[in-house]
């Protein structure tokens, strides 16, 4: 916005000017030619996109908490073989939850409520990664038009 307000103001003062009768003496410099401004949509979305998810980040690690002091339902889940994964913990109290990965590189991940029926069949998958790759990553991120997850 102040861009445009200085934008508009030198473009006035150029314009009186350049109408003005002009000294002989002085060298004439004509006006510049401004070239129209492009905003970029994408960066725009991007950014967006990142205040959005700070946002819900911010609520889950809330949440979270505000779980260790109430009584929320809390199921865990330990992957022992995984190279990456530690463990998940998903936490819920009235029909509101989140859940929160945490990695071997001490990285904590959060995302929707994972209920409690795909944890176990998380916890008796082959290999975890890959049930998290193919059921968790997108279906539970808390962002729907970013990756910021593993």
């Amino acid at each position: 916005m102040r861009f445009l307000l200085i934008f508009v103001t030198i473009f006035l003062l150029s314009t009186t000017a350049s109408s003005q009768t002009i000294s002989p003496y002085t060298k004439y410099v004509p006006p510049a030619k401004y070239e129209s401004i492009q905003r970029d949509l994408s960066l725009e979305l991007q950014l967006l996109c990142v205040q959005a998810l700070n946002e819900n980040i911010s609520r889950a690690d809330k949440f979270c908490n505000s779980c260790k002091n109430n009584n929320c339902d809390s199921n865990v889940v330990v992957f022992e073989d995984s190279s990456w994964l530690l463990f998940v913990i998903s936490l819920h109290k009235d029909g509101y939850g989140y859940s929160v990965l945490h990695t071997k590189d001490n990285s904590r991940y959060y995302f929707n409520y994972i209920a409690h029926n795909t944890l176990m069949a998380w916890d008796n998958a082959d290999s975890a990664g890959n049930f998290y790759h193919r059921y968790i990553k997108e279906r539970y991120s808390l962002s729907t038009c970013m990756d910021y997850t593993p």
